[in-house]
């Protein structure tokens, strides 16, 4: 009777008992178990805070990569035909929705992509760090701990190439937020007095958000049924998932794509014992390609890490491989995987598993044909939720050993240390990316064709010309505001009210571009009131027709100081004047509210090219 009433007065206490039993169990000083709280807290804080800044300061400012060739069918094709193609292997019905809303309804504007997918990433981290919180299994340490891996994975900017493009982050958010909603079902389903019908329904309805969304969320299904069954899932409940993946498959290929599509892994020479080796040492390296960026960074390397890096990245794979085949077999065989933060970590584990899969087999042929595909950064976005994952359950298995369990809180906790040189160094890169792909809208405004400018936007400059050209017509993205149409009309007629002081103050520079027509690119510094550099400058020929536009390229100064380290130059901006007329005067003034200022900045004439050599 006095354990029965002991057990019956823990219950209503469970967190506290739990957390004085570990302490006692472990023997942890308690001002070592408030420190490791705090400093978890605190870099979670930092790194979740500092990931949403660079994101903000480093996202794309004009349509950009595959974007050009979807908008060359989303331009001449229904909704509906649009939204039902899968682009290069992946179907993107549901971010399809966004997208196409976008071009209707904003004007194609990348800011407004760049908000709805970091709504959808944060909606994916609260949804994944629900069950977290919610398990009173574990002690407030592990949770922060298992805290910073979520935030370490959505967060760390070695995943921009996807999160800083807001259409992309779309369709990868997407994905991820149905994965971690369908996951939230599985301890429902699991409770046999449950109503299967609703958190089935819900459960499936997450799950095919995740699939048509992009092609790696297919996977899903595969970690829902895995975690299902190690849940000691009935089977035939498990078997409205399997049936709806099933079905979710053949309506996944039935879809028509939008170019001839390649083969799924048939032009493999699966025959040959070598072709299996191949496909593990891809697949082990894309596992561990976050790592190899983690410590290239340390290095102080500047390019794109390779030669021992990739060791490090095949290391890390084959370790994370072990664990996943170690793991996922005991707990196939035990069915012993407990609610909570286990399953959690288990599900995302196993769901980036499955998914990397997919992609070796779909991306073998031309690994094969440019291996340095191994290190596309594109690849991060899911390699760190793996690792996230993978680290969640390490915090779920060690709770119960107080020694290993402090062993995997602090290498946990060391992630925000440890990746915060690479977070820098992308922070830095995509900073400098936004800059030049707003450079290269300025000169699409401008009517310039500098090829090697716009190829920040596109490897293919003329499929950007073409559809610029549309683009001007419908008003879409950097042509939205009307600064296209302005040139080569006077300013008298463009801006009514008189020219206003603004202090502004300046010099530039000018050089000659191969282009087409004659033309001329103009950069440098201006400041105005307030220390600042204005946001639109127009330049202006002698007779005060408007001849081109410029935009700023600057870094706030403080911003430059504190987050970059003064590595970019303030008050500069960057124009384009196309035709340029040789030996006419060219000078340039602000828009501020509708009204130039009235102070000018000369333009220095273009130097006569020299004769060439016989």
């Amino acid at each position: 009777m006095t354990d029965l009433a002991a057990s019956i007065l823990n219950r209503g206490q469970p967190s506290q008992i739990r957390n004085q039993e570990r302490l006692m169990r472990g023997k942890v000083n308690p001002i070592l178990a408030w420190s490791a709280r705090i400093y978890g807290i605190g870099g979670a804080l930092i790194f979740f805070l500092s990931g949403v800044v660079y994101l903000f300061l480093g996202r794309w400012s004009a349509t950009h990569q595959d974007f050009w060739v979807f908008y060359d069918t989303w331009l001449h094709r229904s909704w509906l035909s649009s939204s039902i193609l899968k682009y290069n292997g992946h179907s993107c019905f549901f971010p399809c929705q966004i997208w196409l809303g976008n071009l209707r309804w904003f004007h194609g504007s990348q800011d407004s992509l760049f908000v709805i997918g970091l709504m959808l990433e944060l909606a994916a981290t609260t949804v994944l760090l629900f069950p977290v919180w919610k398990d009173r299994s574990v002690d407030s340490i592990t949770r922060i701990a298992a805290t910073v891996a979520i935030v370490f994975g959505n967060f760390w900017m070695g995943r921009a190439s996807m999160t800083a493009s807001g259409a992309f982050n779309c369709a990868y958010s997407l994905v991820l937020l149905g994965a971690a909603l369908a996951f939230l079902g599985l301890p429902a389903i699991a409770n046999e007095k449950a109503r299967i019908l609703p958190v089935s329904l819900a459960m499936v309805c997450a799950a095919v958000l995740a699939s048509f969304s992009f092609g790696t969320g297919l996977a899903v299904w595969g970690a829902l049924l895995l975690t299902g069954f190690c849940l000691k899932i009935r089977l035939r409940r498990l078997a409205i998932i399997a049936g709806a993946a099933v079905l979710s498959v053949v309506v996944f290929l039935a879809l028509p794509p939008h170019t001839a599509a390649t083969s799924f892994g048939r032009d493999l020479p699966l025959s040959q014992p070598a072709t299996y080796l191949t496909l593990f040492t891809y697949f082990c390296r894309l596992l561990g390609s976050p790592w190899l960026y983690i410590f290239a960074n340390w290095s102080g390397n500047s390019d794109v890490p390779g030669g021992f890096y990739e060791g490090v990245a095949m290391v890390f794979g084959v370790l994370g491989f072990l664990f996943v085949i170690i793991v996922s077999g005991y707990k196939v065989c035990r069915r012993n995987l407990r609610l909570g933060l286990e399953v959690s970590g288990f599900a995302l584990m196993i769901f980036n598993f499955v998914a990397f899969g997919l992609v070796t087999l779909a991306r073998a042929g031309h690994i094969a044909q440019i291996p340095s595909e191994l290190n596309a950064p594109r690849y991060l976005y899911w390699s760190a939720l793996f690792w996230t994952g993978l680290l969640l359950v390490l915090l779920g298995l060690s709770e119960n050993r107080p020694r290993l369990s402090w062993a995997a809180i602090w290498t946990v906790m060391s992630l925000p240390l440890l990746a915060f040189p690479s977070h820098l160094k992308e922070a830095r890169r995509w900073h400098y990316v936004r800059l030049l792909s707003q450079t290269a809208a300025t000169s699409l405004v401008n009517g310039v064709c500098d090829k090697t400018e716009i190829r920040i936007l596109s490897p293919f400059p003329e499929l950007v010309y073409r559809i610029s050209k549309e683009m001007k017509a419908r008003r879409l993205d950097m042509f939205a505001p009307d600064y296209a149409e302005w040139i080569g009309h006077p300013a008298a007629a463009l801006f009514s009210a008189g020219p206003a002081s603004v202090r502004l103050s300046g010099q530039s520079r000018m050089r000659a571009l191969e282009s087409a027509s004659p033309a001329v690119r103009i950069d440098g510094r201006a400041i105005m009131r307030a220390r600042r550099t204005p946001d639109v400058l127009v330049i202006l020929d002698s007779n005060g027709t408007l001849r081109g536009i410029a935009r700023s390229s600057a870094t706030p100064d403080w911003l430059n100081h504190y987050l970059y380290g003064r590595i970019f130059q303030a008050r500069s901006f960057v124009g384009y004047i196309a035709p340029y007329e040789r030996g006419q005067s060219y000078v340039m003034r602000s828009v501020e509210h509708g009204a130039l200022s009235a102070e000018a900045i000369a333009v220095p004439l273009v130097a006569k090219p020299k004769a060439e050599r016989p």
